[in-house]
């Protein structure tokens, strides 16, 4: 009995001595690491529901920080303005615009301002663009964000950024908007408490991502060696 109580005693001094660890070196990478934040889109990107259209992904309205990837790809200034959009102007100067419309490919992701496609498509044109992209979409997701548009405005014309990986696929607009609202529901309650732990690898690894210090400069060294 007595070897028992002792083998016991050793396991709760050994756990309490690993969660102290990790939170003394959560907390001093916190410290020494004070942009670990910027390897996560979450701390830039929200979802929004547009009505009848169902949620999308937009950008956090106001957020002026950087994105970078944990390998060192790269390291880049993303600013969206008070629409939730990867624009330099507000949405009222759209008006009239060439309305390029897409994916992350069309959001720039990895890219300066400078670099997106819309940008380098207006300085070879000669014509005004206003960005709508947002990382995560498809079709669906393209139509809702030109229905998320205030009314009055309209484009002069409309660049749709099709990515034929992930994009041409006859999907019911409807049905899946209706399941991805469904599922936003679900996921909100989850962070009101009903659910903790989460399902699978991904959503472990997002969650390490977005909560973090000490993970991403675990990750980020490990994939920089």
């Amino acid at each position: 009995m007595a070897r028992l109580r002792a083998l016991g005693l050793n396991a709760l001094t050994l756990a309490f001595g690993l969660l102290l660890g990790l939170g003394l070196g959560e907390g001093a990478t916190r410290i020494l690491m004070p942009h670990w934040q910027e390897f996560s889109s979450s701390h830039f990107m929200q979802n929004t529901v547009v009505p009848d259209y169902g949620p999308v992904p937009i950008g956090r309205p106001g957020f002026d920080g950087y994105f970078a990837q944990n390998n060192g790809d790269f390291r880049v200034r993303v600013a969206i303005n008070g629409f939730g959009l990867r624009n330099g102007e507000p949405v009222q100067e759209a008006d009239g615009r060439v309305w390029v419309v897409g994916d992350s490919f069309t959001f720039g992701w990895g890219v300066e301002q400078p670099e997106i496609f819309s940008s380098v498509m207006s300085r070879i044109a000669g014509r005004e663009t206003y960005n709508l992209g947002s990382p995560g979409t498809g079709i669906c997701g393209y139509q809702a964000l030109v229905a998320r548009m205030p009314g009055n405005l309209r484009p002069a014309a409309a660049v749709v950024g099709l990515t034929l990986e992930n994009d041409m696929i006859g999907d019911d607009c409807r049905e899946r908007s209706l399941a991805a609202l469904a599922r936003e529901l679900d996921s909100a309650g989850e962070e009101n408490g009903s659910r903790f732990w989460p399902r699978n690898f991904l959503e472990l690894k997002g969650a390490l991502t977005r909560y973090s210090a000490l993970y991403n400069f675990a990750t980020t060294a490990m994939k920089r060696i």
